[in-house]
């Protein structure tokens, strides 16, 4: 069969675009199961049209990871290389990939959890014993995405190498092993922010509800890259007293402002309602501060008619300007903005209606209302109800909330 190379390049990059725009949204407030299935769908036609080609989609992927060392590029490869049954493909994945493991170990994770353990076999474990610790921490986010318990070697991993033991960690939080609290909390060092952070989430998800929730609390308050999901787990851990009282404790500096915004919509009290509002009629906080009352309420903006216009005063995002230094992207950006008027009478005819808090989307918080909203909500919510449900037991498992969708009608 005769393949056109062109067309073959453009699966490469349409794929490796596809799968940077699915790795933002998974964690987006806009996008639910249905829309990212099918994202999914048009993500695989295009790893498909690579997979029939053979070694000719082959060669055509692994000139395009050559010519950018980027990560959809590899995820791409690694799709290939680890659903066929050619080991010399899997070998010259993870030779790429020790060259910049911080940055190659996620696509290629991300490229098995793609896979089904069916095509699995004799790939995945080897690397779990594997003397490079790089193939070792491929294993292990290998493990993580399929939720994989790699057993007895778990526990030796968390007095490995920092990166090992940070992914280590990682997996027992979300495979629930209760077990290992003791090696988790008291046999590794406090050696990285990242590390100290990885610990007492993975504590507290399998049990510790003492130091670790307040460790998370105290690691949100400093800011950075964790705040937000430190933030969302020491308030659920530590109970809504403890978390009332802690967040009536912020002053209102830059970082507290977002922390008390965020912090009242996982706590889910209906009593910060009319201080959210206010914080609606600032363009900067408005978009958070009404993620925060749907969190709470369960009332959708745009279906209720209560969101607007971006204000004045709102952030703008990057601009295609090379001199621009804001070039992130905004997690809020898709979020609507609330009409704040708007709210305040919505909320003044509706909100004696909501049953006492605490409250998730509207409802008490019950393990039935997180198992409702993981099937059926926006990823963010399927993120906040995924970590409830492993809180809620020592021993259950953090749902995955990033996996790939079943094909949509």
């Amino acid at each position: 069969m005769t393949h056109i190379p062109h067309i073959l390049d453009m699966h490469v990059e349409d794929a490796a675009i596809l799968w940077l725009r699915r790795s933002m949204a998974v964690n987006a407030p806009n996008y639910a199961p249905m829309y990212l299935g099918r994202l999914d769908e048009l993500l695989e036609a295009h790893l498909d049209g690579l997979r029939v080609a053979g070694d000719a989609g082959w060669e055509a992927a692994k000139a395009g990871f050559d010519g950018t060392g980027e990560p959809g590029e590899m995820f791409t490869l690694a799709v290939l290389a680890f659903g066929s049954d050619n080991f010399d493909w899997i070998r010259s994945v993870l030779e790429a990939v020790a060259v910049s493991p911080t940055t190659l170990v996620k696509p290629i994770a991300a490229a098995i959890g793609w896979l089904p353990t069916s095509a699995l076999h004799g790939k995945v474990d080897p690397l779990l014993d594997d003397p490079n610790p790089v193939n070792r921490l491929v294993g292990i986010g290998a493990c993580s995405v399929h939720r994989v318990d790699p057993g007895k070697r778990l526990a030796g991993y968390l007095r490995q190498a920092p990166m090992v033991r940070q992914a280590a960690l990682k997996l027992v939080g979300e495979l629930g092993r209760a077990d290992l609290v003791t090696d988790v909390t008291t046999a590794l060092p406090d050696d990285t922010p990242a590390c100290t952070f990885r610990r007492a989430l993975t504590a507290t998800l399998i049990g510790d509800r003492g130091k670790a929730p307040e460790t998370l609390l105290a690691t949100a308050a400093t800011g950075g890259d964790h705040a937000r999901l430190a933030l969302d787990v020491g308030l659920r851990a530590v109970g809504p007293v403890r978390a009332r009282q802690w967040l009536a404790g912020l002053k209102g500096n830059p970082i507290e402002l977002w922390l008390k915004i965020w912090g009242a919509g996982a706590v889910g009290d209906p009593a910060a309602m009319s201080w959210l509002i206010s914080r609606m009629r600032d363009g900067k906080t408005a978009q958070a501060a009404g993620e925060a009352m749907t969190l709470i309420t369960g009332w959708d903006l745009d279906v209720l008619d209560l969101s607007g216009d971006a204000p004045p005063d709102a952030p703008t995002g990057p601009t295609d300007d090379p001199a621009d230094p804001n070039v992130d992207l905004d997690p809020d950006e898709s979020l609507p903005f609330p009409d704040a008027d708007r709210v305040t009478a919505f909320w003044a005819d509706h909100g004696s209606s909501l049953p006492a808090g605490p409250l998730f989307l509207g409802q008490p918080v019950s393990i039935e209302g997180y198992q409702r909203a993981f099937a059926n909500s926006s990823q963010r919510h399927r993120r906040a109800a995924a970590y409830g449900l492993a809180l809620g037991s020592l021993t259950a498992p953090l749902p995955n909330w990033k996996t790939r969708q079943p094909k949509t009608l």
